[in-house]
């Protein structure tokens, strides 16, 4: 975790107090039923196939753009404003869509000097270039649209790099 991400995790225990369930079995339910929420768009997670090297096929996980669109808009009330506020100075239209940024990285949560780095994963994000500059300097304007094991995105067909 980040400085900042444990600053922003302590200043909310502060606030708000230790949760009633923190454990990893309670995470990890909760981001289940998170990623299984259903929108008018569809559900925020959606699982998709993947065609492998020689010939087999593998499956994953993949953000559904609009739903976590509408979901972000409804839970979050900094975002949405900001999003209002963008789309009332330049309205998208047919002729002149908004443009959307995607962001590729490689994160890798092991230990960097361990010999083994299974847990190494290729990370796509994306965001609205029309937000701005002074907004996509910040990580919470950016959506996850997959997070991949690099082992399984070295097996898939076609070239990363």
């Amino acid at each position: 975790m980040s400085r900042t991400g444990i600053w922003k995790l302590l200043g909310n225990v502060a606030v708000e107090g230790l949760p009633e369930a923190y454990s990893k079995a309670t995470q990890w339910r909760a981001r289940k039923t998170t990623c299984n929420a259903a929108t008018p768009y569809g559900r925020l997670v959606v699982q998709k196939p993947v065609a492998l090297k020689g010939g087999g096929s593998g499956t994953i996980a993949i953000q559904n753009p609009l739903a976590m669109l509408y979901h972000c808009v409804r839970t979050s009330a900094s975002y949405s404003s900001l999003l209002k506020a963008k789309l009332d100075a330049q309205p998208p239209t047919p002729g002149a869509p908004w443009n959307l940024v995607l962001y590729q990285d490689g994160v890798d949560p092991s230990d960097g000097l361990a010999k083994n780095h299974s847990r190494k994963c290729v990370v796509f994000y994306w965001a609205f270039l029309e937000l701005g500059m002074a907004a996509l300097a910040h990580e919470e304007v950016w959506s996850t649209v997959t997070v991949v094991r690099a082992s399984l995105v070295s097996q898939m067909e076609g070239r990363h790099v």
